[in-house]
């Protein structure tokens, strides 16, 4: 396993962050200006580009190690899906505005990640 995320990081860092960086300098420019609906499913777009060439490129390791768990891991794994599961519908009861709240705070905590705190215009 660690041989092939090793290769697999090395894949994504000499061949995916230069794209990425290409890419985010484009939303950069694009951003200079009032973002058009033809930019924003660019972005979308290319976003979910990205995300299936990462999951193709990912998914025969991923499968070959998912073919080596064992039953304990397989029952824990699903514990896991389990506990999830129950924490999204208690928050399906809850109310919309108080829903849309929490996932505007996860979307800014997410994009602080990825490009640094954002300003008061960008919030």
């Amino acid at each position: 396993m660690d041989i092939q995320v090793k290769a697999f990081h090395g894949w994504h860092r000499d061949r995916q962050l230069p794209q990425y960086a290409q890419f985010l300098g484009q939303i950069d420019e694009f951003s200079k200006n009032e973002l058009s609906q033809a930019e924003l499913e660019y972005i979308f777009a290319s976003v979910e580009d990205f995300r299936i060439h990462l999951a193709r490129r990912a998914s025969p390791p991923g499968a070959a190690f998912l073919a080596t768990l064992t039953p304990a891991q397989i029952h824990h794994f699903e514990e896991m899906l389990d506990q999830d599961y129950r924490r999204l519908v208690s928050e399906i009861g809850e109310d919309p505005e108080v829903r849309l709240d929490k996932r505007v705070e996860t979307t800014s905590e997410t994009l602080t990640t990825w490009v640094g705190e954002l300003s008061v215009d960008q919030e």
